[in-house]
């Protein structure tokens, strides 16, 4: 029976693999048998190497989509790729040097995420800015970070004020000279740190999938005349609060800050109507 089992396998292997089904006949003698079990093992090493070879190929394929996902994420959050433009696949494979499967698949994640529509033989565009997923990302991201500030106030150490103190030299420093990309990931490192004091990644993570329509009506608000100083001078008075302890008012500095950005909403609607649905 045991025999016959082995015999069976080794012609699925061979069927499978396209090898030749040509095998030493199995016989009752212990020769024979250890004949065959050492082309079996060969044959059973030889799907193995297979199987290696298929799993590289499908963990490339995914580290692929995962950078173009990536990368076209990011240059729709920071306005590179503008609400109702055309994204065309081709010109995406000439760039990547990719097929075009894993541009397709980086696509479908980014309409999961709103950022991309994707429509059947018109094409795939950057998605339009939702008038009410902004105002809804905002209540979330209002609630979210005033929470953290007030564990923040609570369980700030030394460590944490020097570090906070750096951020903000160095968010000075950009607008000192005019680097608004480098103080949108100051920002962002910022307020990231004061959701991470005595939490872990996971709240910030909440905070982060919560604000994306945000983020690109916050990028769209940094070319406004002197609001580079106005964010990182908001920024300091959060932190200043934080440091001396006053909770109630490190609450209330946070939520002008943030309401700040939905006031100046209303502003970017009229400046960049196409924008916005």
């Amino acid at each position: 029976m045991l025999q016959k089992c082995v015999r069976m396998l080794i012609r699925l292997v061979y069927k499978n693999i396209n090898l030749s089904p040509t095998l030493p006949i199995l016989a009752p003698n212990r020769a024979s048998i250890a004949i065959n079990y050492f082309f079996f093992f060969r044959y059973l090493e030889r799907i193995w190497l297979v199987m290696s070879e298929i799993i590289q190929k499908l963990n490339f394929r995914q580290n692929t989509v995962e950078q173009v996902h990536v990368i076209l994420r990011k240059e729709i959050i920071d306005m590179l790729l503008h609400p109702g433009e055309a994204i065309s696949e081709k010109e995406l494979c000439g760039r990547f040097e990719i097929s075009r499967t894993p541009v397709r698949e980086a696509c479908l994640r980014l309409s999961f995420e709103n950022l991309v529509e994707i429509f059947p033989q018109r094409g795939t565009f950057v998605s339009k800015i939702r008038r009410q997923d902004v105002r809804e990302d905002h209540f979330i991201r209002e609630a979210l970070e005033t929470a953290t500030i007030q564990f923040a106030a609570r369980h700030l150490t030394r460590k944490d004020k020097e570090n906070l103190s750096e951020i903000l030299d160095k968010q000075q420093i950009c607008v000192d000279s005019n680097e608004s990309e480098k103080l949108y990931q100051l920002d962002q490192i910022l307020h990231k740190y004061l959701a991470q004091v005595g939490h872990s990644d996971r709240v910030w993570n909440v905070i982060e999938n919560a604000k994306l329509q945000l983020n690109r009506v916050r990028m769209l608000t940094y070319p406004m005349a002197g609001y580079m100083q106005i964010i990182v001078d908001q920024h300091r008075e959060i932190v200043e609060r934080l440091c001396s302890g006053d909770e109630e008012k490190a609450v209330a500095a946070m939520k002008h800050h943030l309401n700040d950005v939905l006031q100046r909403f209303e502003i970017l609607i009229k400046d960049y109507p196409d924008y916005f649905i």
